[in-house]
C-alpha cells in the first residue's frame, strides 16, 4: 500500500478470527465513515435511536442498550483536540494575513489619496462634497477588492481541482504516513467546502472596505486650496 502502518498489519480470515477471539458468528464492531466528519455524532445518534428498544440486563433489574454506538470524538477525543489545535491555528494565520492585506489596503489608497491629492483639491474647489469623496474612495476599493477576489478565488480553485484529481504525492519523501495510530494516504488530496471558499474571500473584502474609510476621510478632509498648491 505504500503506508508502513498498513504494511505491516497481519491478515487473516475473518471465521479464524472469530473462532480464535470466540466470537464465532458475532463480530464485536461495525465502523462507518460519514461523509463530513463533524457529522458524526448526529449519525450516531440516529443509529442509537434505530437500535432500540434495549433489552434487559442479566440482573432484570433494568435496560441496556444492545449496543454501544459512538462517534470517533468520543472514542479519539485527543485527535478532536488535535483537529482542534489545528483549526485554531489556521484561524490565527488567516487572522495574521487579514491583518497584513489591511495594512497593504491603507498603504495604498493613502499612496493613491497622496498622488491625487492636486485632482482632489481640484475636485472640491469646483463643488465636490466631501461625502461623494469619501464614496468615491470606498467604492474605488471595494471594486479593487472584489476584482481581486475574483482573480483569487479562480486561481484558487484552478489550485484545488488539480489537487483533488492528480493530488500531491508524499512517496517520494517518505514510505508512509501514520500519526496516533492512524494511517494516511501518502497521496494528499485537496476539497473544495463553502467556509474555505466563501468565507476568507468575504472577510476579506469586508476588511478592505473598512480598511479604506481612514484614507478615504482624509481625503473628504482635504482643504481645496492646500490641495491645489500640490504638484
Amino acid at each position: 500500500s505504500g503506508t508502513d502502518l498498513y504494511d505491516r498489519r497481519v491478515y487473516m480470515h475473518l471465521q479464524d478470527l472469530q473462532r480464535l477471539v470466540k466470537l464465532y458468528d458475532r463480530v464485536h464492531e461495525i465502523a462507518a465513515v460519514t461523509r463530513e466528519s463533524s457529522r458524526a455524532p448526529l449519525v450516531a445518534a440516529a443509529i442509537r435511536r434505530a437500535v432500540e428498544p434495549t433489552e434487559l440486563t442479566k440482573g432484570g433489574e433494568g435496560k441496556e442498550p444492545i449496543a454501544t454506538i459512538r462517534p470517533w470524538q468520543q472514542i479519539r477525543p485527543d485527535i478532536q483536540k488535535i483537529v482542534l489545535m489545528l483549526k485554531v491555528s489556521s484561524g490565527v494565520m488567516t487572522f495574521i494575513i487579514l491583518l497584513v492585506a489591511t495594512l497593504g489596503v491603507v498603504n495604498t489608497m493613502l499612496m493613491a489619496v497622496f498622488e491625487r491629492t492636486r485632482e482632489l483639491g481640484v475636485l472640491k474647489a469646483i463643488g465636490m462634497s466631501a461625502g461623494r469623496i469619501l464614496r468615491m474612495i470606498v467604492v474605488e476599493t471595494a471594486l479593487l477588492a472584489f476584482a481581486s477576489a475574483v482573480v483569487g478565488t479562480a486561481i484558487g480553485l484552478a489550485l484545488d481541482l488539480y489537487l483533488i484529481h492528480v493530488g500531491w504525492d508524499l512517496r517520494s519523501f517518505t514510505e508512509g504516513i501514520s500519526f496516533a495510530g492512524i494511517g494516511f494516504d501518502p497521496v494528499m488530496r485537496a476539497t473544495i467546502t463553502v467556509e474555505g471558499l466563501v468565507v476568507p474571500t468575504v472577510i476579506l473584502m469586508v476588511t478592505c472596505v473598512l480598511a479604506s474609510f481612514y484614507p478615504a476621510l482624509r481625503a473628504a478632509r482635504l482643504q481645496p486650496a492646500v490641495g491645489m498648491r500640490e504638484l
